[in-house]
């Protein structure tokens, strides 16, 4: 199967800002996992903040799901200190489900942001 979802990446600092905008499947939930490990990884810093902002269209299935939870646990064994997820809706949120990492749900990018910096 082809692989569906869109990713773009920033960084402002020390926080990656990644923007999920498309609904993916598998194999786009891999690729998107596989250009955010190599984009932290071209970075070489110590430590890092991630900032995930989904569209609202931006969802999967299970797949995605353990995908989406593997690829997080991977950013924070890698330097990552606290992520921030924007999210639109209630499914999305599901994508991550509850761990003990140090991240947030937020409902808008600025209030994300404002928690990350307090991090």
């Amino acid at each position: 199967m082809a692989p569906h979802g869109k990713l773009s990446l920033q960084w402002l600092g020390d926080t990656l800002t990644a923007y999920i905008s498309a609904p993916m499947n598998g194999e786009g939930a891999r690729l998107i996992a596989e250009e955010i490990r190599r984009e932290v990884n071209s970075k070489r810093l110590i430590r890092w903040k991630r900032l995930l902002v989904f569209s609202p269209n931006a969802l999967g299935g299970p797949e995605v799901c353990r995908i989406a939870k593997a690829n997080n646990e991977w950013c924070f064994k890698n330097g990552c200190t606290a992520g921030a997820i924007v999210i639109s809706s209630a499914p999305q949120q599901f994508l991550y489900g509850t761990c003990t990492l140090n991240y947030k749900f937020f409902k808008s990018k600025h209030d994300g942001l404002l928690w990350l910096r307090s991090q």
